[in-house]
């Protein structure tokens, strides 16, 4: 009777600190998707017109399928150059471009007012950086 007791005490622990562990281990694990941004800025979003010097994140929800994000700059490797000045030219040749890979990603240099857009299907997040004269811009899917 005292083996039966050990063993039904086990029954009730063992799930129960199996629980505990999933709780610890997704608490302390970021999941990032190598494909999605990590989310500890808020979006915004801009009208556009000429590249913004010091743009405030706003939150995004104004019909606008695109939001920024002030300070993060992925590696020249995994961007191409356009001729691009402004924000409104960049975002519509984004929209516009049909060549692959497909443009969701857009990076500003304040500095220059050039517009860099994705050269890869997928961006490698783990490479960004954190850079104050840089914006970056992401395209989302959004009902039209």
């Amino acid at each position: 009777s005292l083996l039966f007791l050990l063993l039904c005490s086990l029954l009730i622990v063992i799930p129960a600190i199996r629980a505990q562990e999933e709780e610890t281990e997704g608490g302390e694990e970021e999941t990032t998707d190598e494909g999605s941004p990590p989310g500890d800025e808020s979006p915004s979003t801009d009208g556009g017109g000429d590249l913004p010097a010091n743009e405030e994140n706003i939150p995004a929800g104004n019909g606008d399928c695109w939001s920024s994000r002030n300070g993060w700059k992925l590696p020249d490797s995994q961007l191409l150059k356009t001729d691009k000045t402004s924000v409104d030219e960049c975002k519509k040749f984004c929209i516009e471009t049909a060549s692959s890979p497909a443009c969701y990603i857009l990076q500003i240099d304040l500095n220059s007012n050039t517009c860099y857009r994705n050269s890869k299907d997928e961006v490698t997040w783990d490479s960004l950086q954190m850079e104050p004269k840089f914006v970056q811009w992401h395209l989302h899917a959004c009902p039209q």
